[in-house]
C-alpha cells in the first residue's frame, strides 16, 4: 500500500467518523470535494435562538436532587449549632459568672518585679548565713 493510498484511507475513515458524530448517513464512496458542497449545519451549543444571543449558564441546576459536599456541610453545621445551643441553654456555670478579685491585674503586672525581689532576698539571706558561719569559725579559733 503506497503512502497516497494510506492517506486516502485515513481521510475516508475520518470522514466516516465525522459523519457519524454529526448524525449523517455514511457514504463510503463520497469524496472530500462532495463533502465540501454540503451546507454546514448550525449547531446550537452556545447560541439561543429565542433570545438570539449566547446561552448564559445552565437551564437547570446540574446538582439538583444530588447530595453534594456543600449540602452535607451545611446540614452538619446546622446540627452542630443546634447541639451547642441546647447544651448552653441547659447548664449555666455560675463560677464563670463570678467577678474576679479586684487585684488580679495588679499581681500580673508586678509579678516580674516580685520575682526579682525574691531572688535578691534569697541572696541577702545567703550572705548573712555565710557571715554568721565565718564569725562562728573565728570565735572557735580564738
Amino acid at each position: 500500500m503506497s503512502l497516497s493510498a494510506q492517506a486516502e484511507s485515513r481521510k475516508e475513515k475520518l470522514a466516516r467518523m465525522r459523519a457519524l458524530r454529526e448524525g449523517k448517513k455514511v457514504d463510503p464512496v463520497k469524496t472530500e470535494t462532495a463533502e465540501k458542497e454540503d451546507k454546514p449545519t448550525f449547531k446550537e451549543r452556545n447560541f439561543d435562538l429565542e433570545t438570539e444571543s449566547t446561552k448564559l449558564g445552565y437551564d437547570a441546576n446540574p446538582t439538583e436532587g444530588q447530595e453534594t459536599v456543600e449540602l452535607l456541610g451545611a446540614e452538619e453545621e446546622a446540627r452542630t449549632i443546634q447541639e451547642l445551643m441546647e447544651k448552653n441553654q441547659s447548664a449555666v456555670d455560675y463560677l464563670k459568672l463570678q467577678p474576679k478579685r479586684a487585684n488580679w491585674d495588679l499581681k500580673r503586672d508586678l509579678q516580674e518585679e516580685l520575682d526579682q525581689l525574691d531572688r535578691e532576698t534569697d541572696q541577702a539571706i545567703d550572705a548573712l548565713v555565710r557571715e554568721r558561719i565565718r564569725k562562728a569559725t573565728e570565735d572557735k579559733e580564738e
